[in-house]
């Protein structure tokens, strides 16, 4: 019983990320790396260039980082308010229909 080689007509046979090298991890007591292996993903000692394309290098000014801030926290008090509302109403209709 031998395995069949499956066939796929978009493959044009490049390897885009070799994972011959990855072993299955033990599910319950994880192996710790020893250092050698460590070493294989060691950071590069040269930084690129343009690393992050997304960072301008400009300082937010203190009114421009605070409202930054007051917006984020903005948004997690209005999700945390519509989790409540959704709670209360779940209350209030288990008490109506079981209560």
């Amino acid at each position: 019983m031998s395995k069949k080689k499956r066939f796929y007509e978009d493959d044009d046979g490049r390897t885009i990320a070799d994972m011959s090298g990855i072993e299955p991890q033990p599910l319950l007591i994880p192996r710790i790396p020893k250092r050698a292996d460590r070493a294989d993903f060691a950071e590069p000692d040269a930084a690129k260039a343009n690393d992050r394309p997304w960072d301008t290098g400009a300082e937010l000014s203190r009114e421009e980082r605070n409202a930054a801030i007051r917006g984020a926290l903005k948004a997690g008090i209005l999700i945390a308010l519509a989790f409540l509302a959704g709670g209360a109403l779940l209350i209030l209709a288990m008490q109506v229909f079981w209560g």
